[in-house]
């Protein structure tokens, strides 16, 4: 069965063959007291007219052809060939309405699928939010260490510099939270009791400080 790229594909083909047939063209206008003509450099006359300087028919008709003489059409048609590879086995939204918006001039061909010319809604991406140094995400561990449920919390941080990720979790035995490196899960960092307003840190010296809320130790 024929596919959408295919189908681009061979219609691409079909028109590089055409404007390297035509080979190098130029368009002109022509003008004497009586009549103005737009002409082929063959001397082929595209139209003419009446002498009429309202009319600018002319230089719009040698403008128009000159955006299609064969050098900018090959260029063209290379460049719907690289988007038509570039989305040639991508299944996507966006991918599938770009190569059905290609195919929207082939309407009227035989080849042509109805199907593909109908349009894709494509969400549009949405901006990112504000950055808000406030901003909280709270996460509660339900019943930790019970039916398999998630015994610990693991922080980590995707910003322009890195950081090493953080390891929180319950210890039921003393009663509050033990905050360690996943790197290094036996170092024990910070212990902070659940109701009462003084920590336990390591001291840096093997044993151990009661301090206010206070994850550093003491140098």
């Amino acid at each position: 069965m024929t596919t959408i790229v295919d189908f681009l594909r061979a219609r691409l083909d079909g028109e590089e063959r055409t404007a390297r047939a035509v080979g190098p063209v130029r368009y002109y206008v022509y003008r004497d007291p009586r009549r103005w003509e737009a002409r082929h450099d063959d001397g082929a006359v595209l139209a003419s007219g009446e002498p009429d300087l309202r009319d600018h028919r002319a230089d719009a008709l040698v403008d128009h052809n000159g955006h299609h003489v064969p050098g900018r059409v090959l260029a063209g048609i290379e460049g719907r060939r690289r988007i038509v590879d570039l989305h040639a086995d991508r299944h996507d939204a966006a991918s599938v309405a770009t190569l059905r918006a290609l195919a929207l001039p082939y309407g009227d061909h035989p080849a042509c699928d109805p199907a593909w010319l109908e349009p894709v809604d494509v969400e549009a991406p949405t901006a990112p939010p504000a950055y808000d140094p406030d901003a909280t995400v709270r996460v509660a561990l339900s019943y930790p260490g019970v039916n398999g449920n998630a015994t610990s919390l693991t922080v980590g941080l995707e910003a322009v510099r890195a950081a090493d990720e953080l390891v929180l979790m319950y210890d039921f035995n003393r009663d509050g939270w033990s905050v360690r490196r996943e790197d290094f899960p036996d170092d024990e960092l910070a212990f902070i009791g659940a109701y009462d307003d003084r920590s336990w840190v390591d001291d840096g010296k093997g044993g151990e400080v009661h301090v206010s809320w206070g994850i550093t130790p003491p140098g």
